[in-house]
């Protein structure tokens, strides 16, 4: 038994729902929503006008948007956004953001986040995507995700600077790679920050947050066979009112302005 409420509207299959002029829903447990939404897989839903219309997506898809999947035939698929996927073949893709991955083609295992993200790109895999623009060369969060049977490796690449927010310490710990540390050595005594095993281009910074470096010191220790600064274990900070940036390059920390 299903649900058909519209001009023209056909609910076929087992429990579908379709709502609106011309609305589809022919697979089975589908819902399609808006004016020749279509639903033709199983477990498929399908909201906004147009939404699946001329394939109907494959099955287990999730198509929402004027015309989101409209030709899509792949399975398992999340399209958010007006025209989202609109052509896609490919299967277990995660694609939101108007006009968002609108020519992928037979491309798979994709996570596309943005405005126009991935407008052009056709026939791309395991790729990670995040950006407000069409850019899939320099975005602003690159990704590829590792291959089926690992034949390819993973990594992640931002084109900016990962920034965090300044945190206070007033006690011995050790820190991770982006902490920026405003050491406090008035409020109990000297401490020990121990430094992350470095990783080349990471980055630690610390300021004196009370002006009191000269009385009570920062130690930076490092970690593992690291060393600091020309093979040192550790560096002493004693100047009051002091910031001090460290890069890891290599097997040493490093200060950078």
């Amino acid at each position: 038994r299903g649900v058909g409420i519209g001009a023209q509207v056909v609910a076929d299959g087992v429990q579908p729902t379709a709502v609106g002029q011309a609305a589809v829903c022919s697979g089975n447990n589908g819902v399609a929503i808006g004016i020749t939404a279509a639903a033709s897989g199983n477990d498929v839903v399908a909201i906004g006008a147009t939404a699946g219309r001329t394939s109907g997506g494959g099955d287990n898809c999730v198509l929402i948007g004027k015309g989101a999947g409209l030709n899509a035939t792949g399975n398992d698929n999340v399209f958010l956004g007006n025209t989202v996927g609109a052509s896609s073949t490919g299967a277990r893709n995660v694609v939101i953001g108007k006009t968002a991955g609108n020519t992928m083609t037979t491309g798979s295992d994709n996570i596309w986040i943005g405005y126009q993200c991935g407008l052009s790109t056709g026939a791309v895999s395991d790729r990670l995507i995040i950006e407000n623009s069409s850019d899939v060369t320099t975005p602003l969060i690159n990704g590829q995700f590792a291959s089926e049977g690992g034949t390819r490796a993973a990594f992640v690449n931002i084109n900016g600077r990962f920034q965090t927010s300044w945190v206070s310490a007033t006690a011995a710990f050790t820190a991770i790679a982006g902490d920026k540390i405003l050491a406090d050595t008035a409020t109990t005594a000297a401490f020990t920050v121990t430094l992350p095993v470095g990783v080349d281009g990471d980055e630690v910074s610390f300021a004196d947050s009370k002006n009191n470096w000269g009385t009570d010191n920062l130690t930076i220790a490092r970690a593992g066979s690291d060393t600091i600064i020309g093979g040192a274990t550790t560096l002493v900070l004693s100047t009051n009112d002091a910031a001090v940036k460290l890069v890891f390059f290599g097997t040493e920390w490093i200060t950078a302005p």
